[in-house]
């Protein structure tokens, strides 16, 4: 997630209803995103993984990810997420380019070694709440990957989530939709709360968001016991070590041969 400011709206009355997460936000989620750099996360996720067969790209959303990758490496690819929205998109953008599966990140709908490179991105992990669920999707990914398969994956920085979320609030309309985005930070949990509203016409719906942080340790030492290589965390998709005031921590694990 990056915030960036926008046109000050209101949010008027209507028929307010509670929706999952990423449903109401995937008619606008490729505008709201539009700053991200997808080209350089391209190149450097090509650049770990060298020449690769299978791609299974995990929390893939609307495919914008997948698409630009796609520009540099010829694999099979395969994008799963949980949310149908998004899913439908990622179909219309990929256009036959690469198989669309509905699917989460602690089941994943593919075969045992079926794939030789995975990629989950743009802080998905971090929906993961408990490390539970988090070796859990550590397990699964090791499950489906063969010998020798690399897993390149981001989580946020808590840095991110205190200077650009904690205590923000995002008001905009986009495409015809007036959009609220309000922010906090829980120390004392290290989650990121977000409650984004959603108003088109005099229909209103909902999505409350929460994101778990966990540092590097934590994470280098949970994909350890689930069989993985680990290498060394880099930072904002650039080969270098990690900085204090990176947004993204990138993570390259291989599975052993």
């Amino acid at each position: 997630m990056a915030r960036k400011k926008g046109e000050s709206v209101q949010i008027v009355g209507g028929s307010v209803r509670t929706v999952p997460i990423y449903s109401a936000f995937a008619m606008i989620y490729d505008e709201v995103m539009s700053h991200v750099p997808f080209q350089n996360w391209a190149r450097y996720l090509a650049a770990q993984a060298g020449r690769r067969q299978r791609l299974l790209d995990l929390a893939c959303g609307t495919g914008k990810v997948l698409q630009t990758l796609l520009q540099y490496t010829a694999a099979d690819t395969i994008g799963i997420d949980s949310s149908e929205p998004m899913l439908s998109i990622a179909r219309r953008r990929l256009k036959g380019q690469a198989e669309i599966r509905p699917g989460n990140l602690t089941r994943i709908p593919v075969e045992d070694a079926s794939a030789d490179w995975a990629i989950c991105t743009h802080d998905s992990i971090n929906y993961l709440m408990t490390e539970g669920q988090l070796t859990r999707h550590f397990k699964e990914v090791f499950r489906v990957l063969e010998p020798g398969g690399i897993y390149s994956f981001d989580a946020v920085t808590e840095q991110n989530m205190i200077t650009e979320f904690d205590g923000q609030v995002r008001e905009e309309m986009i495409d015809g939709v007036l959009l609220r985005w309000s922010n906090r930070y829980e120390r004392d949990r290290r989650v990121l709360v977000s409650h984004l509203v959603f108003q088109d016409g005099s229909s209103i719906q909902v999505e409350m968001h929460e994101q778990q942080y966990y540092d590097s340790e934590t994470i280098l030492s949970l994909a350890s016991r689930a069989g993985f290589e680990t290498g060394p965390v880099q930072g904002d998709y650039e080969d270098r070590p990690l900085r204090a005031r990176d947004a993204f921590m990138n993570f390259n694990c291989t599975k052993p041969l």
